[in-house]
């Protein structure tokens, strides 16, 4: 399926990780997955043409920003708020995204002018100690 450019699966309760085999619909251009129960980790793979993700309101979600999102040359938009994610937000995010949304008072991200504070940094070990085996 090259030929699907929006997928919008917003506000489903679906629940489990987000399947690597997104990254096979090579055209497209919105993933909205925000208000569902997502669990895991942002995959490292993503369809390259992706303009727009949102992963808002997906506590489930844990670990760092992937750097694989830097390489999204087209992301222009990207929703982080509400999830599990911790971490320092990449700089190469902050300089080329318009719409970046986290919000860094009440999650474990911050960067991209978001001061890491004390609180950032105990959520980032307490994330790095959940995902260790």
């Amino acid at each position: 399926m090259t030929t699907l450019v929006q997928l919008h699966l917003d506000d489903n309760a679906f629940s489990g990780t987000i399947p690597t085999e997104l990254s096979n619909l090579a055209n497209l251009l919105e993933l909205k997955l925000e208000d569902n129960a997502l669990v895991g980790t942002i995959p490292d793979v993503l369809p390259p043409s992706l303009e727009e993700l949102t992963l808002n309101e997906n506590p489930g979600l844990i670990g760092r920003v992937p750097l694989v999102l830097t390489k999204l040359v087209n992301l222009t938009r990207l929703d982080l708020r509400n999830t599990g994610l911790v971490g320092e937000i990449p700089n190469a995010l902050c300089d080329t995204i318009d719409d970046l949304q986290f919000d860094c008072r009440v999650t474990g991200l911050c960067g991209c002018g978001c001061e890491c504070s004390i609180q950032n940094a105990l959520a980032n070990i307490l994330a790095a100690s959940k995902t260790e085996p």
